[in-house]
């Protein structure tokens, strides 16, 4: 008798193991973020900017936040970027109400890893629709520009802090610069800000940039 009830004792053990091992194998695994991770992407767009990128078309890495100059096309930010790109134009320094529906397309629901804010450097364009002349010396340009990019990064890291805290969403603030005002060549994409953080040296070892190499860091980083 009791060697009968060692047996079903032993018998409902293994079942409850085996169903135990079932229900592991039936849970989803939950992954820390979907598609590429944002040094992928800043890694396409630095590359891409040198017309050197090899992403494969048609996937969306980003949100592309201009201003308004319709000289500066997405073709001249990134390698091939129909599909890969969800652009938004924005004229002011503030973040516009048409242009934070298309970045909230992007980030709240395809959940795109990078938002890419660019000001068009030395724009006949915008001095056009504001009326406000550029500085003559290159330094004060550059930081015309660099006031206006930091506050729209930090209009973006206050609408989207949740995405961004979680490691989800990387904000990289830029200038387009045409006339080689930072000394490293004509129409490079400098990035100047990210996630807040607007130190040069400090930038060149962010988390986001661990791809890059080491003359694309000198090349595209820091103002």
């Amino acid at each position: 008798m009791k060697g009968e009830k060692a047996k079903i004792l032993v018998v409902c053990l293994l079942a409850l193991a085996l169903a135990v091992v079932a229900r592991a194998r039936m849970r989803p695994v939950l992954k820390k973020r979907a598609g590429l991770p944002p040094f992928d992407v800043v890694r396409e767009i630095v590359r891409g900017n040198d017309t050197a990128g090899a992403a494969v078309e048609g996937k969306l890495l980003c949100v592309w936040l201009a201003d308004s100059d319709p000289a500066l096309v997405a073709e001249m930010v990134m390698a091939r970027p129909a599909g890969r790109m969800i652009a938004a134009r924005n004229l002011r320094a503030e973040l516009t109400a048409g242009a934070a529906r298309s970045v909230d397309l992007g980030v709240r629901i395809l959940h795109l890893p990078v938002l890419l804010i660019t000001r068009s450097a030395d724009s006949a364009y915008l001095r056009t629709v504001t009326g406000r002349p550029l500085p003559r010396d290159a330094a004060g340009k550059r930081r015309m520009l660099e006031d206006k990019v930091d506050r729209l990064v930090a209009a973006a890291l206050k609408r989207y802090h949740d995405r961004v805290k979680s490691g989800r969403l990387v904000v990289a603030g830029s200038v387009f610069d045409r006339d080689g005002w930072y000394g490293r060549g004509r129409n490079r994409l400098v990035i100047v800000n990210i996630n807040g953080e607007r130190d040069p040296e400090n930038l060149r070892r962010h988390p986001a940039v661990s791809l890059l190499t080491a003359e694309e860091r000198r090349n595209h980083l820091g103002r």
